[in-house]
């Protein structure tokens, strides 16, 4: 498995640093940029797994990013963070109402960080592998279309492998039924 890819998005130069040597010491590569422009530029240009974004940068908030992200990308197909220097009620409420997976705040343990961050990249990866819905509905459409057509007929098999019984739904109408004679293969008459 690839190492995460992590963007973190902050105007103070110490927290950047700070955070790409805690995290590059459990393995993350780590990209820095300090314009919520710059990380929407670079979230599409490349395989960014998780964007950490601090409250305060140059251009706009963390959480107006934080919200435009969302716009081009649903939770789970790009996990976001929000990193505030302070804790209150007041910036975890809006940084969940941006769209942020994690809030997260000062001081910063890095473990920890690691440890939420790796359950938000295994969440977007187990995504990126798996079917499309409307794909897996074709595919079962498929093979319940090639189970109830008749096989080909090949060398000296006959065509009664190609009769499909059907499910009688009325028991009591099938159980009523008249037996075939077992000699002509006809139903006796009422008499």
């Amino acid at each position: 498995m690839r190492p995460p890819k992590l963007l973190f998005v902050c105007s103070n130069n110490e927290a950047r640093q700070r955070f790409k040597e805690g995290l590059s010491a459990y393995g993350c590569d780590v990209v820095l940029c300090y314009r919520a422009e710059e990380a929407f530029r670079i979230v599409r240009t490349y395989r960014i797994d998780v964007v950490i974004f601090s409250v305060e940068l140059q251009d706009m908030s963390g959480y107006e990013a934080c919200r435009r992200l969302r716009e081009l990308y649903n939770i789970v197909e790009q996990p976001a963070v929000i990193y505030s220097t302070h804790d209150s009620p007041e910036e975890r409420l809006a940084a969940f109402r941006a769209g942020a997976n994690i809030f997260t705040f000062e001081p910063i343990l890095f473990d920890r960080l690691y440890y939420v961050v790796m359950l938000l990249v295994r969440g977007k990866r187990m995504l990126q592998r798996s079917v499309p819905l409307e794909q897996m509905l074709r595919v079962a459409d498929k093979q319940i279309v090639d189970k109830e057509a008749p096989p080909h007929k090949d060398r000296g098999s006959g065509w009664h492998a190609c009769k499909v019984r059907r499910p009688t739904l009325d028991r009591r109408a099938h159980a009523e039924r008249r037996p075939r004679s077992a000699i002509s293969g006809h139903r006796p008459r009422n008499g």
